[in-house]
């Protein structure tokens, strides 16, 4: 159930619910459970909406509160309904912020309602569709399976899943080559959020992706049934007609291994060291050099996954190169033989896929880190993939987002927010009731290294402009005489402010 219609539910709405952090557009609810428990994330199977009366949560630290929504949000929980009663009538301002900076939804719940009639409401209603998806899937199963029993082709076994879903339906490899398609070509589609897609494997490789583009109109319970019975149907079906060379088993094998070792861009700890191992093996079979220096590239496409151009274009900048396409993420390994080597070709890299993205609207990419070996290349993918979530161009470089993640992993930290106000809080408050510039102004004299004259020309101002917001600058934090001591620390305040505003984060409040 969509978290907006739980909350549409007759018992939820009596409770006057209000969205109060968070977006509820997207979340799915599996079940609703009432409980208190701050530690209850590992008992949760993700899709959950948790109802609250915030007995535990109101007496606890600050730190244990931010750490209970980290739980959460990293359980795939669709959200928390909380009550506020005369014991606590407001949600604390912190918590909400950390909620927004999450994307995790929080229902304020305005008047009182007994949590067992909600629980009973919502979970007969997921009850009830939980038995028409069984019913829905073995229908969808004998339609598939006639179909593989009558040795038809890989477009026979498509036509029918198209009719029986309501959707454009494709499949590729994993180099993006188009195995078969089928569909209605005169149905309004749905929005492009809406496009699902499936990996197709056998024998524990995944050999294609299966994608569905549903009518407005279609039924999300034929969408399930056909992403969870069609790619077991669709794999015996490409066993008979593609069987799996070994290089494409290698290839595969290669980025299931990249997700072992995948571990978040911020983080210090290491992936599966077992995994890393073999990675290392399978790289060198792949033509990769032991000595190879990496870099990776992600690009997603917003209504169509044709590849071609952008892997010529990837292939034609590397020593050694491989890809793989899954859904509508396409991600890519090069290989290079040196650092300078791996330089000029993130530059050659970076001006095709301006290129590429130009002649086709929608996509987007952006290339990482770069790594010194292949046990590092899921650090440089993690880097790549997080900055697509806030880039704003159609091609990107991580290391141009750096403050920007950073920010992202500093951002739970109230001590962050403190110290930037106790740096340029006087201006970030002056800009904010005057709508002015002081803050761009000081941010393009410090990234131009102290040049005036290149700074107003970032700017677009006159010298004399500049030099007056410099004035009421130093006036606001005080004078910065070369070589002061404080220096160092207005530089990092004013990266880590930037850092902020290139992730989208909200702004703090200011102390």
């Amino acid at each position: 159930m969509d978290l907006r219609d739980a909350l549409a539910d007759a018992y939820v709405y009596a409770s006057q619910p209000l969205v109060v952090a968070g977006d509820p557009v997207g979340r799915t609810v599996r079940w609703v459970h009432a409980s208190e428990q701050l530690d209850i994330a590992p008992l949760l199977r993700g899709g959950e909406l948790i109802l609250s009366e915030a007995a535990n949560l109101r007496s606890a630290p600050r730190d244990a509160q931010l750490a209970y929504l980290d739980s959460l949000a990293e359980a795939g929980v669709a959200g928390l309904a909380i009550e506020t009663t005369d014991a606590f009538p407001r949600i604390p301002a912190p918590f909400l912020a950390h909620a927004e900076s999450l994307g995790f939804p929080i229902i304020e719940l305005q008047r009182r309602v007994p949590f067992v009639q909600v629980c009973e409401s919502i979970n007969s209603q997921l009850a009830d569709s939980s038995l028409r998806r069984l019913q829905i899937a073995d229908r969808m199963s004998m339609a598939l399976s006639a179909s593989v029993q009558d040795l038809v082709g890989i477009d026979a076994i498509l036509t029918v899943l198209s009719e029986q879903t309501r959707s454009s339906v494709a499949l590729a490899s994993l180099s993006g080559e188009l195995l078969g398609s089928a569909g209605p070509t005169d149905t309004p589609p749905a929005p492009a959020t809406s496009v699902f897609s499936a990996p197709v494997s056998f024998g524990g490789t995944v050999v294609a992706t299966l994608t569905l583009r549903p009518a407005a109109d279609a039924d999300i319970h034929l969408l399930s049934a056909a992403l969870e019975r069609a790619p077991e149907i669709l794999a015996i079906a490409l066993l008979h007609s593609r069987p799996l060379s070994p290089e494409d088993r290698s290839k595969s094998r290669f980025f299931s291994l990249l997700g072992a070792t995948l571990v978040d861009a911020s983080s210090a700890h290491p992936g599966d060291r077992g995994a890393s191992d073999e990675l290392a093996g399978i790289s060198e079979q792949l033509g990769f050099g032991a000595t190879d220096r990496f870099l990776s590239v992600v690009a997603t496409f917003e209504n169509t996954a044709d590849v071609t151009a952008l892997q010529e274009a990837l292939a034609a900048t590397a020593d050694r190169f491989v890809g793989q396409l899954s859904g509508s993420e396409y991600v890519a390994v090069l290989g290079f033989a040196s650092t300078s080597a791996l330089e000029t070709g993130r530059a050659s890299v970076i001006e095709r896929l301006d290129t590429v993205t130009t002649a086709q609207p929608g996509m987007r990419a952006c290339v990482g880190n770069g790594s010194r070996g292949i046990r590092d290349v899921s650090r440089c993918l993690a880097a790549a993939r997080d900055t697509l979530r806030f880039a704003d161009s159609a091609v990107a470089d991580a290391r141009h987002f750096a403050l920007a993640r950073l920010w992202r992993d500093l951002a739970n930290d109230e001590a962050t927010t403190r110290y930037i106000d106790e740096q340029i809080g006087t201006l970030l408050r002056r800009d904010a009731d005057t709508a002015g510039e002081l803050f761009e102004t000081l941010a393009a004299y410090v990234t131009h290294w102290g040049s005036k004259t290149d700074a107003a020309r970032e700017l677009n101002i006159q010298r004399q402009t500049f030099y007056q917001r410099l004035e009421k600058i130093f006036a606001l934090i005080g004078p910065l005489p070369a070589g002061s001591p404080r220096i160092p620390a207005i530089l990092t305040a004013v990266f880590l402010e930037q850092g902020r505003r290139q992730s989208g984060a909200p702004m703090p409040p200011l102390l």
